[in-house]
């Protein structure tokens, strides 16, 4: 598993109100699954509405002279979804402003020494460079931020 992985799972065992069985989420790392297999943005939106998370860069830096590493591992996030005039399932700009937050809070949830299936220890998880690009669309809703893992990883 990666910390991909983990924020997905995440994502889903503490949605607010139990899971939405219109929301799909996305591995964008994994090439065989690359943003769902989207043949048409609009065919999958009808579907159902989509957050995906894929890896950005892991920037590791020596910390003293032993083998540990001040770690920052850093994802990119993006929640998409459709009006409900084009068959999607977002009634308006409220609507959507509800699911990025119930994504939002349960990534956060995890925010102090979350658990995650990768070797480093992680002490904090940030939410940075937050952007709403739904005000470029009329019918179609998306929003994007980075999520920041900061911690440690013993080489040894």
């Amino acid at each position: 598993m990666t910390l991909v992985d983990d924020v997905l799972g995440w994502i889903q065992a503490d949605f607010a109100g139990g899971f939405p069985d219109n929301l799909e989420r996305i591995n964008r790392d994994d090439s065989n699954k690359l943003d769902g297999g989207i043949r048409s943005r609009k065919q999958d939106l009808a579907r159902s509405n989509l957050v995906g998370v894929g890896s950005v860069r892991t920037n590791p830096t020596a910390v003293g002279t032993e083998y540990e590493h001040k770690q920052d591992a850093i994802l990119s996030c993006r929640i998409e979804a459709l009006h409900e005039d084009q068959r999607g399932h977002i009634a308006d700009g409220d609507a959507f402003e509800a699911l990025v937050r119930n994504v939002r809070l349960a990534i956060l949830a995890h925010r102090k020494y979350p658990t995650t299936s990768t070797p480093a220890t992680y002490h904090t998880v940030l939410i940075e460079n937050e952007r709403n690009d739904s005000k470029n669309y009329r019918d179609f809703y998306q929003y994007s931020f980075d999520i920041r893992f900061r911690g440690y990883d013993d080489l040894s």
